[in-house]
């Protein structure tokens, strides 16, 4: 953990209400404003955190056009991610979790994010990383914690391992390429053009497929000599699923509104390749209608 001097510092009287970003209508960016609201309470298993920087993700965009409804009972205000001080919370959730009023953290949040201070489960948080500011540190929870949660505790990857990475220049592929190097893991991605797959390998990629000139099944065969990949970090799914069955499988299930019965479609596939294949399924099937 982080050393942090002010750790169960003071921190003061704490306001009843605060400014946050609030979203006045679906709709462009214009329709985000500022406003006032009341400051949000920790429940049971949560901490309170003073935010000073909240990560920017596609989800706070489509919630912003209307298309995202928040989870029940969560906050309305877009989010998902914060960096802050601690400044209040459950005390069994805290000392559970080795927190203390004070600290620094990272957080992954339900929403809520885009305020001066919001509320985030306690096994949520993570302690700012040395060497990182308070800014860089509050975009690292949403695509860290899914590579995680994903590759290595579902996928369980392991050093030595080949891990096939789709989208390998976006937010999850360049977590994935750097966290699945660290681990010991070659890695292969795909991309879209050759900048993007220049830049993944900059990151640490072993080997970058241009999936428009070339075809990822036979490349990836080729450079494992025939064994193939031993992960598959799926964010495209649908045709792509029938090229990758026996190995540890996971697809990043993101239903979007135009989507809704592909993807259900898709979590029937899962379902029955959970039977016959290794299969891991992470991330989020949303209930949006067709």
């Amino acid at each position: 953990m982080s050393v942090n001097p002010a750790r169960d510092g003071q921190i003061g009287a704490l306001p009843a209400s605060m400014r946050a970003i609030a979203i006045r209508q679906p709709g462009g960016p214009d329709v985000l404003e500022m406003s006032r609201q009341p400051l949000p309470q920790p429940g049971s298993g949560d901490v309170l955190i003073r935010v000073a920087a909240s990560g920017v993700n596609r989800p706070d965009v489509v919630q912003r056009k209307g298309h995202y409804p928040p989870p029940p009972g969560a906050s309305p205000l877009p989010g998902l991610e914060v960096s802050g001080t601690i400044v209040a919370g459950d005390p069994l959730a805290m000392q559970a979790a080795d927190l203390r009023t004070g600290d620094l953290v990272c957080a992954l949040l339900a929403g809520g994010g885009y305020a001066q201070y919001c509320v985030a489960p306690a096994l949520h948080c993570l302690p700012v990383p040395r060497g990182l500011s308070l800014v860089e540190a509050a975009g690292l929870p949403e695509t860290f914690f899914t590579v995680w949660s994903n590759v290595f505790d579902r996928g369980n990857l392991q050093p030595g391992q080949t891990l096939l990475v789709h989208g390998g220049s976006s937010g999850i592929g360049t977590t994935a390429i750097q966290l699945a190097k660290a681990a010991g893991a070659q890695v292969v991605v795909t991309a879209g053009n050759s900048e993007k797959c220049a830049a993944c390998l900059q990151l640490g990629a072993d080997c970058a497929i241009q999936y428009h000139e070339q075809d990822f099944v036979e490349q990836v065969l080729a450079f494992t000599q025939g064994h193939g990949a031993d992960v598959v970090l799926d964010m495209v799914a649908g045709s792509y699923v029938a090229l990758q069955l026996g190995r540890s499988f996971i697809a990043m299930l993101i239903c979007r509104r135009e989507g809704a019965a592909r993807m259900r479609n898709m979590a029937r596939i899962a379902a029955w390749f959970a039977a016959s294949a290794p299969l891991w399924i992470g991330g989020a099937l949303t209930a949006n209608p067709d």
